[in-house]
């Protein structure tokens, strides 16, 4: 079984997109902050980290630059309800860092299994 990272500053997102994952069959862990989800990853072996790019402390992406070079074989998914997901400089940039998917929120429990499922 994978398991998966959910990290997003806002509470509710976590829980349902949690409960989604759950129902699917995927292990899962939630952080609401980049520092939370730094010590889940030293304490869990993650397989798809799902990042909300937009968040106070720090933002998505720069999680996933600093998780990038220490795990470039973890599977990353960009979600965001603020943000072009659609933006080539975005896309451009993802890339590098080893980003998979970009997925805009909100979506389906379909959608995002789907996005999971087509990461290679």
């Amino acid at each position: 079984m994978e398991s998966v990272l959910i990290v997003d500053d806002d509470t509710a997102v976590l829980g349902v997109v949690s409960r989604m994952l759950s129902g699917a069959g995927y292990q899962n862990y939630t952080a609401s902050s980049a520092s939370a989800a730094e010590k889940l990853v030293e304490e869990h072996k993650i397989d798809i980290m799902l990042v909300d790019i937009v968040m106070p402390e720090r933002g998505g992406l720069e999680f996933i630059m600093k998780e990038y070079r220490s795990n470039p074989k973890a599977k990353t998914i960009i979600m965001s309800g603020n943000v072009n997901l659609a933006s080539d400089s975005l896309k451009i940039l993802a890339e590098q860092f080893g980003v998979k998917s970009l997925i805009q929120k909100p979506f389906t429990k379909e959608e995002l299994i789907d996005r999971i499922a087509n990461l290679g």
